[in-house]
């Protein structure tokens, strides 16, 4: 088991990093969302967890329009340049009642609040996830007492495959981060992999120094 931050991998998650056909999971997606947040976001843009966006996309209006503390996640993303959600066409009440993660894409929306503009990109031809994200749009609006101007097929790579959705939504994020154009600058599906994948083998390495560092038991 690795952890950065506020995500953890667990062996299982591990494996799935190791087959280059796996679909990439909540986790899996979480740990590179969050080293984009803390290694090369800027402080005016809020990267949420997959978990919070589909919390948010859950809200009803009146729990959206309740103000949140200043600390709060949710309350930065009116004042911030740039809001990232990882969108997914699960929902809280399907994950409940199967007890753990589910979803069978992933696609990516990002919001500029302060222009009132937002962009869904799904790398799936036919943006299957559209109604998700018009959905996490609106939330996201109430959230930051605007109307977004809404495009559901922002341009972005085409997946040629059935399970690289997480990594082409990753890639998308990564290059908007960076001011750049996500159908001319995201990094391949495989590229995304392979830094995910050495990223948890150094988690690793780094819990088994640490493991070896500790003193043994006194009896």
């Amino acid at each position: 088991m690795g952890s950065f931050h506020d995500a953890t991998l667990l062996a299982s998650d591990i494996a799935l990093l190791r087959d280059p056909q796996s679909w990439l999971n909540d986790s899996c997606c979480y740990l590179q969302l969050e080293v984009l947040r803390v290694e090369r976001a800027p402080d005016d843009c809020v990267i949420l967890p997959p978990t919070a966006a589909l919390l948010l996309s859950s809200c009803s209006a009146d729990e959206l329009r309740v103000p949140a503390s200043p600390s709060n996640l949710f309350a930065r993303c009116a004042s911030s340049a740039l809001v990232l959600l990882a969108v997914t066409d699960s929902t809280l009440e399907a994950q409940a009642l199967a007890r753990r993660a589910t979803g069978s894409h992933w696609s990516l929306l990002a919001a500029w609040p302060k222009q009132a503009r937002a962009v869904h990109y799904d790398s799936m031809p036919g943006a299957p996830n559209a109604p998700h994200a018009a959905r996490l749009a609106h939330a996201l609006g109430l959230l930051c007492n605007t109307r977004f101007a809404l495009d559901l097929q922002g341009a972005c790579a085409r997946q040629r495959n059935a399970y690289d959705c997480g990594a082409h939504m990753l890639a998308n994020a990564a290059a908007l981060v960076e001011g750049q154009d996500p159908l001319t600058h995201a990094a391949s599906a495989f590229d995304v992999r392979a830094a995910l994948l050495e990223r948890a083998r150094s988690l690793i390495s780094t819990v088994g120094a640490q493991q070896q560092m500790k003193p043994a038991a006194v009896c």
